[in-house]
């Protein structure tokens, strides 16, 4: 007796239909294969689901390799820019140097005559 309330309970919660006091064993056969296909029906809509998530996961994550690719090169780029503005300066300090000793140089002579 409990195994048939225990299946009036799940084919109620599945909303399969009107749940009545089963009249026969053909009655509750159809009752459960009808519980059986809306189960089946309820898993591939629910594979469907899952397989969807997951290429849209597989997909952001490729999408989110290429950004992490790119930022890195960028990086890199910065880096290197870095490197060619730190030497231009001190080749800029050095020549400003050179002016300079050029400078007193000049004014040296021009004191001199």
């Amino acid at each position: 007796m409990k195994r048939r309330k225990t299946s009036a309970n799940v084919l109620t919660a599945l909303s399969i239909g009107n749940m009545k006091t089963p009249g026969s064993f053909d009655d509750v056969k159809t009752d459960l294969m009808a519980a059986k296909d809306t189960i089946i029906d309820m898993k591939k809509v629910l594979f469907k689901k899952v397989n969807n998530l997951e290429e849209n996961i597989v997909e952001e994550i490729r999408e989110l390799k290429t950004e992490n690719r790119d930022l890195k090169n960028m990086v890199k780029d910065l880096v290197t820019l870095q490197k060619e503005s730190l030497h231009t300066m001190n080749t800029m300090k050095v020549e400003n140097l050179e002016l300079k000793e050029t400078i007193k140089k000049i004014e040296a002579k021009n004191d001199i005559q």
